[in-house]
């Protein structure tokens, strides 16, 4: 018998002996990667797309939501949205998701009730005002103003909460993979040692 038949068969044996453990150390091996991957996936997903961040607290800020669209009405994605108090000069941009939707945030406070906001993106222009009522301070201050032409409503496949399910979905999963993990660690196959006591017995 040749040298590289020899081998060939001490790795059948070798594989028939360990196999049940070295399935066992792949399966675990596995796991340790689906974990962290799959959670970080689904806390990506999660995240809200082009959320800005909030501006101190609920009487400190005023947001403008909305989408640009074109003639068509479909939605501009990767449109850069400024938005001016042209009172207080107080500005705020924001880009726009694949669907056209945008949030910017002013550092506005209640004395700017009813400034004069300029909402531009492209070519597109369009005036409003920061509506709100300085006495409440607990619901968020806002308005949403769309530019451009006429927007068709978002498919319901490209909607956020679709992402939203999606990423809870996959941190489900991961969780899941991790309770096995831990459970599977109490149920390690037998080595050699305990082959060799049965044949004993």
């Amino acid at each position: 018998m040749s040298k590289w038949q020899r081998r060939a068969v001490l790795s059948v044996v070798n594989y028939a002996v360990n196999g049940e453990r070295r399935g066992y150390l792949l399966r675990k091996g596995l796991c340790s990667l689906v974990f962290p991957l799959a959670f970080l996936a689904g806390f990506i997903i999660l995240i809200p797309l082009n959320q800005a961040s909030a501006l101190h607290k609920v009487d400190h800020r005023f947001t403008v939501t909305g989408r640009v669209c074109d003639q068509d009405g479909q939605g501009r994605g990767g449109v850069t949205v400024s938005v001016k108090d042209t009172r207080s000069s107080v500005t705020g941009s924001s880009q726009t998701d694949a669907n056209g939707r945008y949030k910017a945030l002013l550092h506005l406070h209640s004395q700017n009730q009813g400034d004069p906001l300029l909402i531009s993106a492209l070519q597109y222009k369009k005036e409003g005002r920061a509506t709100f009522d300085p006495h409440n301070i607990q619901e968020e201050r806002m308005i949403t103003v769309n530019l451009g032409g006429p927007c068709k409503p978002i498919p319901l496949w490209k909607s956020q909460w679709v992402y939203y399910g999606v990423g809870t979905g996959m941190a489900g999963v991961a969780g899941l993979v991790g309770v096995r993990m831990l459970r599977g660690k109490h149920k390690k196959p037998s080595g050699k040692g305990a082959h060799s006591k049965r044949k004993k017995n």
